[in-house]
């Protein structure tokens, strides 16, 4: 790792998304990136996108400008190549899962089953070398989904979760840096 900390760095690989239901405390990183709150594992990477509005007003010589910031848009996509129904379950907001005999039946569609969830989620990049990162949001699934079942490639779900709003400041993302311990000396 870097001796300085605000030294640039290339961040280089992929990482792990996990997710939990929304509740009125903070994300804690240490307890949400856990194996029981996986979403799946990536394929493609995790691409976070922010995208502001803005609205300028000028006179008619031209001397004079304002510009102010009106919107806000971001989201978090990813290509998830394993995954469960659990994953289902949260990527869609009308998926239910029933148990009929001996088999677990997924139910998608109907504008009357919406839950009305968002969801935290947080993207874990690790790198041993400059420091984890966590990008965590709060967010929905608003892109839908397709699946391909082919025999050259994994059925590959690609969320995209549009951020929402996740304290009274209209924060959408934190971005979280963790430097790793410098180990000196040795081999």
């Amino acid at each position: 790792m870097s001796e300085k900390p605000d030294e640039l760095s290339i961040k280089l690989g992929s990482g792990n998304v996990y997710i939990a239901d929304v509740t009125d405390t903070p994300v804690n990183i240490e307890t949400m990136c856990v194996d029981a709150n996986l979403l799946g594992y990536i394929k493609g990477g995790c691409t976070l996108d922010y995208k502001p509005t803005y609205f300028s007003e000028t006179d008619d010589l031209g001397i004079k400008t304002k510009t102010v910031l009106t919107a806000e848009e971001a989201t978090m996509k990813m290509g998830l190549v394993a995954w469960n129904h659990k994953t289902l379950e949260r990527i869609s907001a009308t998926a239910r899962t029933v148990v009929v005999g001996t088999r677990k039946v997924m139910k998608i569609g109907g504008i009357k089953n919406d839950n009305k969830k968002s969801y935290a989620l947080c993207f874990h990049h690790i790198d041993s070398e400059d420091g984890d990162i966590h990008v965590v949001i709060r967010g929905k699934n608003q892109a839908g989904f397709s699946l391909a079942f082919t025999n050259d490639k994994g059925a590959l779900l690609e969320p995209e979760f549009k951020c929402l709003p996740m304290d009274k400041d209209g924060t959408l993302i934190e971005f979280h840096e963790a430097p790793v311990a410098v180990v000196k000396g040795g081999n």
